[in-house]
């Protein structure tokens, strides 16, 4: 979210700069040339070396508001107590949106002081805000997603399996809010009914954590080596995702997940769990199923199967909805109109 709000912002300011905390990524070879971009490299919460880095760039830069993404609000609030005069808007991306009770506050209250605005991804975040937060001048903002005109970005990866396969694809990081393993149970459960289908997943992993043993356990136990594929992070997916057919996403929990946004524009038939701001986004369009009911998971796979014509339907109404509803010009104008009332507040 946040490369797409750096490109678009090039696009409409003087400025438009971005700095990532602790590693570049694989998204920095998504910004446009415009963007200014610095690499913090921070290494613990509290890192002054990062701190002098930050503030050398934006002085270097003359940048007086800061749009701080999820935790990165901590060195923001540093900064602006160093420098009163530095705006901060903060972007609550927050993922477990459906158990908010178990969210740590202390930190974030303290420094929300310092906010001149908070820009909240769906409906529960806005109210969370406004009744345990500091500041006040909250906004729901919905998330969007850009089209990658870095044709040098664009993946040229194909989707592995049988050519013959239906193809579905799930964009989300490996961990366990993402519940792929659900997904795996109701791949195994089509699959157990003879139809031909291989699955997808696409999105950042750590070798080492149990989550990732888990699901890779669940492969090699249910012997699923030849359907389902795991892909790491890409950092530009609209190309894996004209190969597919079906798109899932089978989340515990979400705030407004950019890949659903995605999905839509990519005009592909949808099943998503009834988490977060999801139902919202898709409306009637899409296959809406509880979390961790792999069941119906695989009973929504099986009907967009047997019956592709309905399939495409739900596709082609997802997109003309997330056209109109989620367009990144209408949206980025909102976020200048609040850039532009913080700095009058001086």
């Amino acid at each position: 979210m946040a490369v797409h709000l750096a490109n678009i912002l090039s696009t409409k300011l003087t400025t438009s700069a971005l700095v990532c905390t602790r590693h570049t990524g694989i998204l920095e070879k998504d910004l446009n040339k415009q963007v200014k971009f610095k690499c913090l490299y921070k290494k613990r919460a509290l890192d002054f070396k990062a701190l002098i880095r930050l503030s050398k760039f934006i002085k270097a830069h003359k940048i007086n508001i800061i749009h701080a993404h999820s935790t990165s609000f901590f060195i923001a609030t540093l900064l602006k107590i160093k420098y009163p005069k530095i705006k901060i808007v903060w972007h609550d991306h927050y993922g477990f949106s459906d158990n908010l009770e178990e969210r740590p506050i202390a930190v974030l209250k303290l420094s929300s002081i310092f906010f001149n605005h908070i820009i909240s991804v769906n409906e529960k975040l806005k109210s969370w805000a406004l009744q345990h937060l500091l500041c006040k001048n909250v906004t729901y903002i919905q998330n969007f997603s850009l089209k990658n005109n870095n044709s040098q970005s664009i993946s040229k990866l194909k989707l592995k399996g049988n050519a013959k396969a239906i193809k579905i694809i799930h964009i989300a990081n490996l961990r366990p809010q993402k519940d792929h393993l659900t997904a795996l149970k109701a791949i195994k459960k089509v699959l157990d009914k003879s139809y031909i289908v291989s699955y997808h997943l696409v999105g950042g992993y750590d070798l080492n954590s149990e989550y990732y043993k888990d699901i890779i356990n669940f492969i090699q136990d249910n012997n699923l080596e030849d359907n389902v594929f795991i892909y790491g992070s890409q950092s530009e997916i609209s190309n894996l995702l004209k190969q597919a057919d079906i798109a899932i996403l089978s989340s515990i929990s979400e705030g407004l997940p950019v890949s659903l946004i995605e999905y839509g524009q990519a005009q592909l038939p949808v099943i998503v769990t009834d988490v977060g701001q999801c139902k919202d986004v898709v409306g009637n369009h899409a296959k809406i199923i509880d979390a961790k009911d792999d069941e119906g998971l695989s009973d929504a796979i099986k009907y967009y199967i047997e019956n592709p014509k309905e399939a495409t339907s739900y596709a082609i109404k997802l997109r003309k909805k997330i056209s109109k509803e989620y367009d990144p010009e209408f949206i980025i104008n909102k976020v200048i109109n609040i850039y532009t009332k913080a700095l009058k507040k001086d």
